[in-house]
């Protein structure tokens, strides 16, 4: 008797344990997928190269 419940005691501490690395495994890829929206910055060198090239060509590129 003692031995099942002792086995019950160590099977919740596992299940929490395990609920524990979940939610810290969960909070990284969080941490990981806010870092990582949203559109990398342009820069103004290649602003101006796509600008030049769209003026160079009025078949290239979308109208403004």
């Amino acid at each position: 008797m003692l031995n099942l419940i002792l086995q019950f005691l160590l099977s919740v501490f596992r299940t929490r344990q395990a609920l524990i690395l979940e939610n810290a495994a969960l909070r990284h890829q969080i941490d990981v997928l806010q870092r990582n929206s949203g559109r990398p910055r342009v820069s103004r060198e290649i602003r101006e190269l796509i600008r030049q090239m769209s003026q160079a060509n009025p078949l290239w590129g979308a109208r403004r």
